[in-house]
């Protein structure tokens, strides 16, 4: 039995396929239905060397945002993505801050301090305690957040000029160019000049309420193509991908959002009209179904020492590569501690029987398998092909059914009236068949599997 063995697919040219789609798409949605591993594949994108070298990758994930009525999503991303910055020590001290952006901290803010802001700010974002405790610790040594605090103290009671320099600051509604995001730029743009190229990762994007995934994908569209809309000089500042970043990647699955799209917005509406203001040049799709599939045999066949041939009789291709990798390695786990003590009638020459059998029923359970599913599947293959499983069954179905049992011999057009147990070697049965006759006179194997099943929990 492996002991916490990974569950590891190859995915290396995958890999290399992203990292040359985000040279040429800055935008990008990376789509892959549920399942089919993208959070592995983009903690493993992340953590390749080369990558490492070239990108600071942000991760936001709105969905554990504790959204209030009265908050707005994209606040709460921009807040989050200000302490990824602090974080991630992306914030440096010698930043210029205006007394226009203290005095819009100040009036927007109802708490009594910067850190009351940051700590009731965090605890909306669902951050656990030993980021929120790491963030804190920093504003308080800050430099920068020492002015910051000190600014908005000052700056608490009204004043005209600075009211007249906040409205200004504030009055490009749609491109949210407000001074905390300002901050967030200047910061990302410190980055860039190090070097480093900045992309922002937004998570489970289709896991969304509906109203918070187009309000944030409404904002970034709006950020992209606002120069067909307002009739000023393009700023540069707003032209680029929000934030300044190199790489924005919405994780969704595409066809699982259009579904989103159509239900909220209605079955006529254009949704690859809309989808294309965001993202017009495709999407890079993702999934390893048959790797999956590959990997999947392996493990289960190496966990429970079982061969490929008897897994593929009871799981196909299709049924193997539609389940989560989470599942399959939950289905796998210690499946042991479910088998009933099989008792002395269950063993041989004081050697307990094999346990492959009845491990394999736990974990064709554990991926919701019926009982009746697992009975007819067993008896099929007895009934047709015998060889590849009484290995691993033929001990039990001697005790069970003495020698009653008839087992078709493989592309002979026989059958062997029962077997004759002779030992136990490597986790498997040795046997004799004896009484051969035809097949026409076969007995069926009903009623002598489902015992079997009263060996597991």
């Amino acid at each position: 039995m492996m002991e916490n063995e990974d569950f590891k697919l190859d995915i290396s040219p995958r890999i290399e396929d992203f990292k040359y789609y985000l040279h040429s798409h800055p935008r990008v949605i990376f789509s892959a239905r549920f399942g089919d591993g993208k959070s592995y594949f983009l903690r493993h994108f992340q953590d390749t060397d080369d990558i490492k070298k070239e990108y600071i990758i942000l991760t936001l994930h709105p969905v554990n945002y504790q959204v209030l009525d009265n908050k707005d999503i994209f606040e709460m991303i921009k807040r989050d993505l200000l302490f990824q910055l602090i974080y991630n020590n992306m914030i440096k001290d010698d930043m210029a801050i205006a007394d226009s952006w203290a005095y819009y901290l100040a009036i927007r803010s109802h708490a009594s301090s910067i850190l009351e802001w940051v700590a009731g700010s965090m605890s909306l974002l669902g951050y656990p305690e030993q980021i929120e405790t790491a963030v804190l610790t920093y504003i308080k040594a800050s430099k920068l957040f020492s002015n910051i605090r000190d600014k908005v103290k000052e700056l608490r009671n009204p004043k005209e000029h600075l009211l007249d320099s906040f409205f200004d600051e504030t009055s490009k509604v749609i491109f949210d160019n407000d001074p905390i995001t300002k901050l967030i730029r200047s910061s990302i743009a410190s980055c860039q000049n190090d070097g480093k190229k900045v992309a922002l990762v937004i998570e489970d994007m289709d896991r969304l309420d509906p109203a918070h995934l187009f309000r944030i994908m409404n904002v970034f569209a709006a950020h992209m193509d606002y120069v067909y809309y307002d009739f000023r000089k393009p700023d540069e500042s707003v032209m680029d991908n929000k934030f300044g970043v190199d790489n924005v990647i919405f994780v969704m699955d595409i066809d699982n959002t259009r579904r989103i799209y159509q239900h909220f917005y209605g079955e006529n509406t254009n949704f690859q009209g809309y989808i294309d203001k965001f993202c017009s040049s495709g999407y890079f799709r993702y999934s390893l179904q048959e790797e999956k599939a590959k990997k999947t045999y392996e493990y289960i066949t190496r966990s429970i020492s079982v061969d490929r041939d008897v897994l593929e009789q009871y799981l196909n291709v299709e049924e193997v590569s539609s389940e989560t990798i989470r599942k399959i390695k939950n289905a796998v786990n210690n499946p042991e501690a479910q088998i009933k003590p099989i008792g002395q009638d269950y063993s041989f020459k004081g050697e307990s029987f094999p346990i492959t059998i009845l491990l394999l029923f736990v974990i064709l359970e554990r991926l919701q398998m019926s009982k009746d599913d697992i009975i007819n599947k067993t008896e099929s293959i007895l009934n047709t092909d015998s060889e590849i499983l009484l290995p691993y069954i033929a001990g039990y179905l001697e005790k069970i059914s003495k020698s009653q049992i008839t087992y078709k011999m493989k592309d002979t057009g026989k059958v062997a009236i029962g077997v004759h147990i002779t030992g136990i070697y490597n986790g498997k049965f040795q046997y004799n068949r004896f009484s051969a006759m035809d097949a026409a006179n076969d007995k069926s194997t009903a009623g002598y599997i489902e015992p079997l099943l009263n060996f597991i929990s």
